[in-house]
């Protein structure tokens, strides 16, 4: 069947900000990913997607790849990029000083089982400069997650080397010279990493493997230390209430430093797991630290890219689930992309939740330069077998803005379940927020206060049918909407 591509753009601005925002889906018949993109400062925003031959949750092999390109006000083009028989898959994109962008991945010759690496450098117009192929004895290839350049015109890509699924991920390094060239390598081959994120210590003298299981023999999460030769040093246990799965980490201030993650919340007998954002400074002590998810409901940062980042130390953005399933997801299934942004006390500002309408699975956020966010997430197709792509971009206040509706809903408080049969439950972080319900008739039935993060609303006395909801606060209405009371 041929792919059919729907673009669904909506080109909105604001006048108090001067911001560009827009909400963007490709939709295709096959498996389509990304895993980032860039934001730039002229407003333009570049993700990598890669394409392959199966549905979802089923081997399959790539058919294509290629660099999607937002202009400011939402106006697109691709780049594709093929190999004569080679067939290739993106996992990163990094910006290049200020002379374009390195593209990582991994391809396969036609008929061929075992991946090859490579390494591409393209100009700032997309096309190509040169490419560099990289043969390890691995079925997956290598995962690059941070590129970091030197004076010494030598660049280090640090991330993990896969192989088959019992071998695991290992810490992997790439030192090259600026066309490419391999000047050397090295895996560790200790315990393996997981999910992880890498800094460079401020002094520039060693690599932080910031990761969800340790190196050493007891695998305790935590900061995982290798120099500038690629030998490992030690691990040291980061104490922040919970393991510190598929963590992002990010440089904040005063020599301190983010980390959002997934966790359990802790003193459930269930799994409940949370969004995690944390400060630490040099010497792993916990500086700061706030949950965003709420008890009863599985709630995680983003599936395969960052959950956090900012451009400004007062406006930290993050993304994940809201109600996070097991997956496959089940065609009645739904879930919520929540967006927030915090202050640099880690103290949320707004949190956003979008969709509610099928399964979203959130991919990565970026902060733009004109102070929004660039937000990717897959958006199941039960029919189809494969999640679609939606992108967001998304004003200083999490926020679609324009003359036209935006097609998915943006919403600033989560009321749910509906239907509901003995309580409902509303989550927002407005603040001196309250809520009144009415019947279909206009008669009050209930208010209350909205001070915390969840409120639980007693539906027992309620009769079955429709009710009305209201939120305000002290700017007048927020939102509404209704639910059915069974």
């Amino acid at each position: 069947m041929k792919h059919l591509i729907y673009f669904c753009l909506l080109m909105l601005s604001t006048s108090i900000m001067a911001q560009q925002t827009f909400e963007f889906s490709l939709i295709t018949d096959g498996v389509k990913f990304t895993s980032n993109a860039i934001a730039e400062t002229d407003g333009s925003i570049l993700a990598i997607i890669s394409e392959q031959d199966s549905i979802a949750y089923h081997p399959s092999k790539p058919t294509g790849a290629y660099v999607l390109k937002f202009s400011s006000d939402g106006d697109t083009l691709t780049r594709h990029y093929t190999f004569s028989d080679t067939l290739i898959n993106f996992n990163n994109i990094f910006k290049y000083k200020n002379e374009g962008y390195l593209l990582s991945g991994n391809a396969n010759k036609h008929n061929q089982d075992t991946n090859i690496s490579f390494i591409m450098r393209i100009d700032n117009l997309l096309n190509p400069l040169w490419v560099k192929w990289y043969s390890y004895e691995s079925k997956s290839g290598f995962s690059i997650k941070r590129l970091f350049d030197f004076d010494d015109e030598q660049m280090v890509l640090v991330g993990e080397l896969s192989g088959s699924p019992l071998q695991g991920s290992h810490p992997f390094f790439l030192r090259l010279d600026e066309q490419g060239n391999l000047i050397d390598s090295s895996m560790y081959h200790g315990s393996n990493v997981g999910r992880r994120d890498i800094l460079l210590s401020p002094d520039s003298n060693y690599f932080w493997y910031i990761s969800g299981s340790g190196l050493d023999p007891l695998g305790w999460s935590g900061r995982n230390v290798f120099d500038m030769d690629f030998n490992y040093v030690g691990g040291e246990i980061i104490a922040a209430g919970g393991d510190l799965h598929d963590p992002t980490a990010l440089w904040h201030q005063d020599n301190k430093f983010l980390v959002g993650f997934n966790t359990r919340r802790p003193g459930v007998p269930y799994q409940d797991d949370e969004l995690k954002i944390i400060q630490l400074d040099t010497s792993l002590n916990v500086t700061g630290s706030n949950y965003f998810g709420t008890p009863d409901t599985l709630d995680r940062g983003c599936y395969s890219g960052s959950t956090i980042d900012f451009r400004h130390p007062d406006s930290i953005y993050f993304a994940g689930f809201k109600n996070n399933n097991i997956w496959p997801p089940h065609p009645t299934t739904v879930s919520w992309i929540m967006v927030g942004q915090t202050d640099s006390l880690l103290q949320a500002r707004f949190v956003h939740y979008i969709g509610g309408d099928t399964y979203y699975q959130p991919y990565y956020i970026v902060a733009t330069s004109d102070g929004g966010c660039f937000v990717c997430a897959g958006k199941w197709s039960p029919e189809k077998y494969v999640y679609d792509l939606v992108f967001l971009k998304l004003n200083n206040e999490g926020l679609i803005v324009g003359d036209h509706p935006p097609g998915i809903a943006v919403k600033r408080a989560l009321v749910y379940p509906n239907p509901a049969t003995d309580m409902l439950k509303v989550e927002t972080a407005l603040r001196n927020a309250s809520l009144n319900i009415y019947d279909i008739n206009g008669m009050l039935k209930n208010s209350c206060d909205l001070n915390g993060k969840s409120t639980t609303i007693d539906l027992k006395r309620f009769a079955p049918g429709t009710y009305i909801y209201t939120i305000t606060n002290n700017d007048g209405q927020v939102e509404n909407g209704k639910f059915i009371k069974q």
